[in-house]
């Protein structure tokens, strides 16, 4: 199933811009991931790793992007559950960007 959305048009379109919009800024190596943001989901484990990666290996610093979707969830009521991991995700992609601008 996957492999056939890959395929779509509107796939391949959004493929391309994004390809475009990384070549601009000049990075090689592009990590990305999707996941709603609730305590399992691994979001904070997978920042951690990134930052860890760019303070381990000076050479990825200029050409290495973490493109991480993360959704906050809301319950029936609109109402933002997990409202303390989705402060702590926030946070860390903060600083990694202040670290590591």
């Amino acid at each position: 199933a996957l492999q056939q959305r890959m395929h779509e048009p509107i796939m391949q379109q959004e493929i391309e811009t994004w390809n475009e919009r990384f070549m601009k800024l000049g990075k090689h190596v592009i990590l990305a991931a999707y996941a709603d943001i609730d305590p399992l989901s691994g979001i904070t484990l997978s920042l951690q790793a990134y930052r860890n990666v760019l303070r381990e290996n000076e050479k990825y610093r200029s050409s290495m992007l973490l493109v991480h979707v993360a959704i906050p969830l809301h319950d029936s009521r609109g109402v933002l559950m997990h409202p303390e991991t989705v402060e702590l995700v926030k946070k860390q992609a903060a600083e990694i960007e202040q670290q590591f601008p």
